[in-house]
Formats: structure tokens, C-alpha cells, sequence
């Protein structure tokens, strides 16, 4: 009973309690950011809002009674990236096996792209376990070489942008259809020749993506 007296008694006597932050300083007091925790239980947990991404701060708890204000340790933690904004650009350039497309990044407070480009495939929502080029980092407008494409077939595009945590953020799907190639064929040798006649013909190999309409 003299325990339980003896703990409502130290619980009464504080007025505010929770933890600060600060960004700039090492030992962050009430007069930075803070919280005002519940006073039910001498254990409390404290809830930290409107933080900047990529962003270390400094935070250390506080109890407020009659006397003054006491702190914790300091302890530190950085926030996470975030995500970029990322847009496809539009698909130029296509022929039978290539085009160029790319994207544009724009980030907020100091959020880092470490890599950029596009993904590209025959299904929708193309990603970076596939077909995918890469054209450096940072944000801003790039351009991006798409290769190695089959001609008459459709594609599907989106610029792709990850940050310092390793998150990749895409943009909307583009779909293109590379245009089709020339036939190709052999020809075969001649035979049954005489005098007005001969015989010939070829073999087409690859009917460039188009049925062949006269041969």
C-alpha cells in the first residue's frame, strides 16, 4: 500500500511529460517541437508529426512538475526518403526495334533519387525485373534509348524513379507499337531452264511483323 501511495504521489506531481525534437540541435528542450503525453501511467509513448523526409533529428524525453523540467539521453533517428513524383514522357522516335522515351522527377524537401530510367515489356506495369535501361540519378527531365525491341509488337512504358532507401516510385503506363519491318526472304536457284521459260521462286524467312499481300 506504501508503494502504490508513494507512485500516485510522483504521478500527481507532474504536470506535462513527452518527448522533443529538433533537427539543429543535440539536446532538443520544450521550447522545440514536442508532445504532451498522457499522464495516467509513469510508462508513455509519444507520437512525433509533421517530420521532413530524409531528415535526421535529435529527440529526448521530458517530464515538467513544481520544481522544473528534467530530460532523458538524447537519442537520434533519420526519416525515411520518401517518394519522388515521377511522370512517363511520351514515346518518340519508334521504329522496328527502338524508341526513346523517359521521364520527369520532381521531389520535395531532400529527398535523393539515386537511380532513373524507364521499364518496358509486353505486359502492363513494366518493372525493374525487367527489361529496364538506366540514365543516372538525381530528379529533373530525362531521356531514355529503349532497344532490342520486335517489330509490329505492342510495349508497355513507365519511368521509374528509387531513392536513398531503396524505394522505387513509378510513373503512369505508355503503351507503342514498333512498326513493322520489311519482309525477308532468299531466292532459290534456277532450274527447268529452256529457251522462253525458267524456274525459280523464293523463301520468305520472316514476314517483318505484317502478313505478306504479293510474293
Amino acid at each position: 500500500d506504501l508503494h502504490v501511495r508513494s507512485r500516485r504521489q510522483r504521478q500527481m506531481c507532474i504536470r506535462d511529460r513527452g518527448v522533443c525534437w529538433s533537427s539543429s540541435s543535440l539536446e532538443p528542450t520544450i521550447n522545440d517541437n514536442r508532445t504532451n503525453d498522457s499522464e495516467e501511467d509513469e510508462e508513455f509513448i509519444s507520437k512525433m508529426e509533421n517530420l521532413s523526409s530524409n531528415t535526421t533529428y535529435y529527440v529526448r524525453a521530458y517530464a515538467t512538475n513544481s520544481v522544473g523540467t528534467a530530460y532523458g539521453d538524447t537519442n537520434l533517428f533519420k526519416t525515411n526518403a520518401g517518394l519522388p513524383n515521377i511522370t512517363t514522357a511520351m514515346v518518340r522516335l519508334i521504329t522496328q526495334n527502338a524508341a526513346k522515351c523517359g521521364g520527369t522527377i520532381t521531389t520535395q524537401n531532400n529527398l535523393v533519387i539515386t537511380a532513373r530510367g524507364i521499364c518496358w515489356g509486353t505486359e502492363p506495369l513494366p518493372d525493374l525485373l525487367g527489361n529496364k535501361t538506366f540514365d543516372g540519378a538525381g530528379q529533373g527531365e530525362y531521356v531514355s534509348n529503349i532497344t532490342g525491341l520486335v517489330a509490329n509488337t505492342s510495349y508497355y512504358v513507365r519511368a521509374y524513379a528509387t531513392n536513398t532507401d531503396g524505394v522505387t516510385a513509378y510513373g503512369t503506363d505508355s503503351i507503342f507499337k514498333t512498326i513493322a519491318d520489311l519482309p525477308t526472304l532468299t531466292t532459290n536457284i534456277v532450274s527447268s531452264i529452256a529457251q522462253t521459260t525458267a524456274v525459280s521462286g523464293g523463301n520468305v524467312t520472316s514476314n517483318g511483323g505484317v502478313s505478306i499481300v504479293a510474293r
